[in-house]
């Protein structure tokens, strides 16, 4: 998220046991409209191309991969981004190696 989208989330801690998992933390992201502060689908697509990704249609309309380095962004549903004063913010998308599963180009 911090290379791909230009962000700061840091690790702080990986939890013990048989299924551990990774906490992290960000600065706030203050919606610039309280009251809606989460991007259309429009714009997350404008979003998500203007950071190299494409629609990817096995994965419904909230996949999207970028051909280039092949890394696969999924769950890109309006409640996971953040539309701030600066700009579209993404909070909760989950990153991953998507070269399997890219279309013929």
């Amino acid at each position: 998220m911090n290379r791909i989208f230009g962000l700061n989330i840091r690790v702080e801690a990986v939890t013990p046991g048989d299924k551990p998992s990774i906490v992290t933390s960000e600065p706030f992201h203050q919606a610039a409209d309280p009251l809606h502060p989460h991007p259309s689908d429009e714009e997350i697509e404008q979003f998500m191309r203007k950071h190299g990704f494409e629609p990817v249609s096995n994965f419904g309309d909230r996949g999207w991969v970028r051909k280039a380095d092949g890394v696969m962004a999924l769950d890109a549903f309006p409640k996971n981004f953040i539309k701030t004063s600066k700009g579209i913010v993404p909070v909760d998308l989950i990153l991953q190696d998507g070269r399997e599963t890219l279309p013929d180009r």
